[in-house]
């Protein structure tokens, strides 16, 4: 994959029965930055929630070809002194149609590239040294199975 973070283009529509603010379903929203992957038309695009607040996740919509898939995220970091910052994308829940149950595994790996790439374009921005993205996780320590 070749994701890329840039602005979504003007006149770009969305669904608002699909892409809305989870924290405010009132809002209007109006992205207007995505990571995108044009060749094999997939982006991500955060569509609300975070915050200060350490533990409220952030939620994003990836749509791939005319798939959707709802994921919410807790953003952290850790600073590392001399290695620099750490920045983590925890996912704690995916939603995605039964259509792509097929393909979960290369869901997932999409879905990493995704995030890794979106956290390269915050890393120019705040000083980031490394991007990590972990899958929630059982008390057994298995990623979730599909």
């Amino acid at each position: 994959m070749n994701f890329v973070n840039e602005f979504v283009p003007e006149g770009k529509e969305f669904d608002p029965a699909i892409f809305y603010n989870p924290m405010n379903s009132r809002a209007s929203f109006e992205p207007y930055r995505w990571t995108i992957d044009h060749e094999h038309d997939v982006y991500l695009i955060c569509i609300g929630g975070g915050g200060r607040e350490k533990d409220i996740p952030f939620s994003f919509i990836m749509g791939w070809g005319g798939d959707f898939v709802r994921i919410d995220a807790v953003k952290s970091s850790k600073d590392e002194g001399v290695l620099g910052i750490i920045l983590n994308w925890k996912l704690i829940n995916i939603v995605f149609p039964a259509g792509l149950v097929k393909r979960s595994e290369e869901l997932l790996e999409v879905i990493e590239e995704g995030f890794m790439a979106m956290g390269r374009e915050i890393s120019r921005l705040d000083g980031i040294a490394k991007v990590e993205v972990q899958f929630n996780v059982d008390e057994k320590g298995e990623a979730p199975s599909f």
